[in-house]
């Protein structure tokens, strides 16, 4: 079952940077599917996991376009990067240790949608403009 499909409005315009995003909301489809299969203590841990790891690969992908292109927000936009890893990884302990029934993996969908709403829409659009200028 779909719980975020991807829209034009989302694409930054930036082919790979919006391949990887589709790869992130993939996942969250995931989550949103184990809650509703009933089978997400054996698979939110593990997306977790998974989301973190490619998280590493995506965000060093965007540092490197960042870096070379001097990209004046650098800063900011690797804090939210640093910050969204931490969030993953508490996420995961506190799900694999404490698998609380739905409502947390109802907790881990819904601000892996918001995040990647807003850092999509926003935060990726504006650097993606950026580079396109340069």
């Amino acid at each position: 079952m779909i719980y975020v499909e991807w829209r034009d409005n989302m694409s930054v315009g930036n082919t790979e940077m919006d391949e990887h995003n589709k790869k992130f909301i993939g996942m969250i489809n995931k989550i949103h599917d184990s809650l509703s299969r009933g089978n997400a203590p054996l698979v939110i841990p593990e997306i977790l996991l998974e989301l973190r790891n490619y998280a590493g690969y995506h965000f060093d992908f965007e540092e490197t376009l960042m870096k070379s292109g001097n990209y004046p927000e650098y800063q900011r936009h690797n804090q939210e990067h640093i910050t969204f890893i931490s969030e993953v990884v508490d996420m995961y302990y506190k799900y694999y240790f404490c698998p609380c029934g739905d409502d947390l993996g109802y907790e881990v969908l819904n601000f892996l949608n918001e995040w990647f709403t807003k850092h999509i829409t926003g935060t990726d659009k504006k650097l993606a403009q950026f580079l396109g200028r340069n």
